[in-house]
């Protein structure tokens, strides 16, 4: 699965649980994609507010920002 909030201006990811599992090449992206923003564009925030364990599956599965030109 894959939440995807890449644009020319910022969504926001908000992830609230006890444990958090992202699995199986799944993936959490924010960001601002290349040619989309301006000087003027902030990137969204991803918040994971989880109070037990965070996993990450394998090398497939990524939670990442990234702004690109």
């Amino acid at each position: 699965s894959e939440v995807d909030v890449r644009a020319g201006s910022g969504g926001d990811i908000a992830i609230n649980s006890r444990n958090l599992k992202v699995l199986a090449a799944s993936r959490v992206r924010a960001g601002i994609l290349p040619g989309l923003g301006s000087l003027d564009n902030q990137a969204g925030d991803i918040n994971i507010n989880a109070t037990g364990e965070i996993t990450l599956a394998d090398e497939l599965t990524s939670i990442s920002n990234v702004v690109q030109q």
